[in-house]
């Protein structure tokens, strides 16, 4: 009985160094891959081939989760293709990292821009607060302030034209 629990250690202790010498020597295949998943990641990036770009993202993100440009890239395809959340993700995790930190505070207000403005300000004074010569995000900050100031003098206009509520409900 006791040969065979030592002889089930000793089978465990040789899987487990197995194991561990595969995960070394998949971890070293993966880190040279990374120069040519780049290039092709890069290249379906340049071609606006976003779909396949990501793809080639995510596996990179995989193998080295600490490269803002991964990330920064990732968020402009998925950003291309409408998908505000995850771009919105990917630009967060980018300038964590410190990667093109005030054009991804820049995307970030453009992907706000979509959906609450006053949110959208804060990224582009962001963005203008990392680089204060980046002209389009000065543009987009008045752009939105006129905006919500139309909005602000229309919502007025359309109250005064309401009738004063007098306290009988009509059905």
């Amino acid at each position: 009985m006791t040969r065979i629990f030592s002889v089930l250690f000793i089978g465990i202790v040789f899987f487990a160094i197995s194991c561990n010498n595969k995960a070394n020597h998949n971890a070293a295949w993966s880190a040279s891959r990374i120069p040519l998943l780049k290039a092709k990641a890069d290249s379906f990036y340049n071609l606006n081939e976003y779909v396949r770009a990501i793809n080639y993202f995510d596996t990179l993100i995989r193998i080295d989760s600490l490269n803002g440009e991964y990330y920064f890239k990732r968020g402009y395809s998925e950003g291309k293709l409408f998908r505000f959340p995850e771009s919105t993700g990917d630009y967060l995790e980018a300038v964590n990292l410190g990667y093109r930190k005030n054009t991804a505070y820049f995307n970030l207000g453009l992907n706000y821009s979509i959906i609450d403005d006053s949110i959208s300000i804060g990224y582009f004074e962001k963005c203008l607060k990392e680089d204060s010569c980046y002209i389009e995000a000065a543009e987009e900050i008045k752009e939105i302030k006129n905006g919500l100031r139309w909005k602000r003098q229309h919502l007025k206009e359309e109250e005064d034209k309401m009738p004063a509520d007098n306290g009988y409900r009509t059905l």
